[in-house]
């Protein structure tokens, strides 16, 4: 329990691992009331005593310096309102921490250390509830992990597209390791994609990929056949 295990109220965070891939999913500092499938682990805990309870609990069957990859969800907020996201359909559960909380540059400073994980080749945002394009030091962060880890070599984002200015876009590229991929989900085109993301501006969407495609960005189109 808690205080058995000596945990602290301070730094939470929550974790998914996969220990098939060698890879764990931090998730912002909120609960999520069993939303997810019992095969999450989510805790809240700071990073060391997430370690510590995998390890008694015998989950994390590889060491920290082994981790390959990280899944990091870097804030509650989104633009949108799909209507099979969790944040529409489990509403009343979660309603009361979505659009509160950013994960920021000082946070992975604390959580993840380049002499601890020397193995950590990828970094994903693929968030549950989340778009990462709206945490304000994305690009901060981007350049925490390119920079700090000499082993890093593969970023991911997953994004709905509907957020920043073409300016930005072009920008984004420099932030990013020349092995990367930006994921853009339209699920639909101008006259249907406003149906299954609401709130979504299918041209915006499209004038922001093709600013970060031209200035040299690798992009790919995810949809959802409906």
């Amino acid at each position: 329990n808690a205080t058995s295990l000596g945990l602290k109220e301070t730094d939470k965070i929550s974790l998914d691992y996969d220990a098939e891939c060698s890879s764990y999913k931090i998730y912002n500092p909120i609960i999520f009331n069993n939303i997810y499938s019992i095969q999450n682990i989510l805790l809240q805990l700071n990073k060391d005593d997430i370690i510590k309870y995998l390890r008694i609990n015998q989950m994390w069957n590889v060491q920290i310096d082994k981790v390959t990859e990280i899944d990091l969800e870097c804030t509650t907020f989104c633009n949108l309102k799909c209507p099979e996201c969790n944040r529409t359909t489990d509403k009343g559960i979660i309603d009361s921490i979505l659009n509160t909380t950013h994960i920021t540059l000082e946070n992975c400073k604390t959580w993840f250390k380049p002499n601890e994980l020397i193995n950590l080749t990828d970094v994903r945002f693929c968030g549950a509830i989340d778009e990462a394009l709206m945490n304000p030091e994305l690009t901060d962060i981007l350049d925490f992990f390119k920079d700090e880890f000499n082993s890093v070599n593969y970023i991911d984002i997953r994004t709905n597209g509907s957020v920043r200015t073409p300016e930005f876009w072009t920008k984004l590229v420099n932030h990013l390791p020349p092995k990367h991929i930006i994921v853009f989900g339209l699920d639909g085109l101008e006259d249907t994609l406003h149906i299954y993301r609401i709130g979504a501006d299918y041209k915006k969407v499209i004038n922001n990929a093709k600013a970060f495609i031209d200035a040299g960005g690798i992009a790919s189109w995810q949809f959802i056949e409906f």
